[in-house]
């Protein structure tokens, strides 16, 4: 339905202006009239919802021109659409009135006719203003209550993310988890298995927002000890091992034929006791591992990505590791990779390498803090992917 025009005519002829008015006031609900262009200008200050200006060309103190001028000067939220009375036909002369700001001229003598064809051309204009600025207004609020579910969600995704290290003895752990939105593909856990042992896993679901967000806290939710990762029996929590752990996984979740999407992750089992950390990587770079010779990738084979291969079809093996006392273990998700890259391309395994030879003096919370600052320092220009860096090392002579 039309919303009521406020409308203000400019006209010094005292006649002019009566006969004007009457007829405006006839079609338009609400109707000012100013003498002259200064008047005029203090009225669309003080009335801002004015929408159409009929203005004369030739005025005392301020004529039509400079009143175009000053009034597309005004800073406004509505736009003003100007029409000009004028004797004038020459091109030039229009040419001016345009660049001075005007929206169309109606001659004179005016003909009411052609004056309400104007002012319905205006009326449709400024009916298709109104039209883009509710939708705009709808697309905000839309906007709005999307950033307000997000947010909800990264909270319910950042709840599951581990409080606090693990109060284990003999193990100690660091970690450093930045987010490229509100919510977003990575997830990580430190989870106490029981026994001395502790479950650890990075998770990256492709693509990012809310998509890969819902498929991450999904099988984030799975990777608990009461989930997957272990199960009850007469003799206790029986461990699920590594291999079976992403097995199980790619059995529930094949999401590559349903949605496109696939996850690598990236789990391992260390036992504090014995010092042997248990292992698997599907699609995911390897660990590193830092000790007294030196800084170098971890040896687990590569499996393809989680919820793209039948389950027949996808070979993983598990690999164990003996780690010595003071040993630092590094898993990160290859948004890591991207930050030390160049050119928008991650860098090569081989570049995280060099970046940790420099901190192998450091303690455990120090070299992933080193990591975390780098990451800052790219994320003042946005990062492109979540990161994600777990770190541990043991403490003491395995029994």
């Amino acid at each position: 339905m039309p919303f009521p025009l406020k409308v203000l005519l400019v006209e010094d002829h005292p006649y002019s202006r009566e006969v004007m008015g009457l007829w405006l006031e006839q079609h338009y609900e609400q109707v000012l009239s100013a003498a002259d262009g200064l008047e005029a200008l203090e009225l669309l200050k003080a009335h801002p919802d004015i929408r159409i200006v009929l203005t004369d060309w030739m005025m005392p103190r301020l004529d039509g021109m400079e009143l175009c001028r000053q009034a597309r000067a005004l800073d406004r939220d509505q736009y003003l659409h100007i029409l000009v009375f004028t004797a004038r036909t020459q091109r030039e002369d229009l040419l001016t009135a345009l660049q001075a700001g005007a929206d169309a001229f109606v001659h004179k003598p005016v003909d009411l006719a052609e004056l309400q064809a104007q002012m319905d051309v205006a009326r449709r204009i400024i009916d298709l203003q109104e039209q883009a600025l509710q939708k705009m207004e709808a697309l905000l609020e839309a906007q709005r209550k999307l950033e307000m579910d997000l947010h909800a969600a990264g909270q319910v995704q950042r709840s599951m993310l581990p409080q606090g290290p693990p109060e284990i003895p003999g193990g100690r752990f660091a970690w450093a988890f930045e987010s490229s939105g509100l919510v977003g593909g990575d997830m990580f856990g430190v989870v106490d298995l029981g026994e001395g042992r502790i479950g650890i896993y990075v998770l990256d679901v492709c693509g990012s927002g809310a998509h890969a967000a819902l498929l991450a806290v999904g099988i984030g939710w799975v990777l608990r000890p009461a989930g997957l990762l272990t199960t009850a029996s007469d003799a206790g929590m029986l461990l699920t091992p590594p291999d079976e752990v992403a097995r199980c996984l790619n059995r529930r979740f094949p999401v590559m034929s349903r949605s496109e999407q696939y996850f690598s992750l990236l789990y391992g089992v260390l036992d504090t006791r014995s010092g042997q950390l248990t292992a698997i990587r599907a699609g995911q770079p390897p660990p590193i591992r830092m000790g007294e010779d030196g800084v170098h990738p971890l040896r687990i084979p590569l499996a393809p990505p989680l919820g793209v291969l039948p389950d027949g079809d996808l070979e993983i093996q598990s690999v164990l590791h003996d780690l010595r006392p003071g040993e630092k273990v590094f898993f990160y998700s290859d948004g890591l990779l991207r930050v030390l890259g160049r050119d928008g391309l991650p860098a090569p395994v081989s570049e995280l390498v060099r970046f940790l030879e420099p901190l192998r003096g450091k303690d455990l919370q120090s070299t992933v803090e080193a990591l975390r600052s780098a990451v800052s320092e790219v994320r003042s220009d946005g990062l492109e992917d979540d990161v994600v860096v777990v770190g541990f090392e043991l403490e003491s002579a395995p029994a």
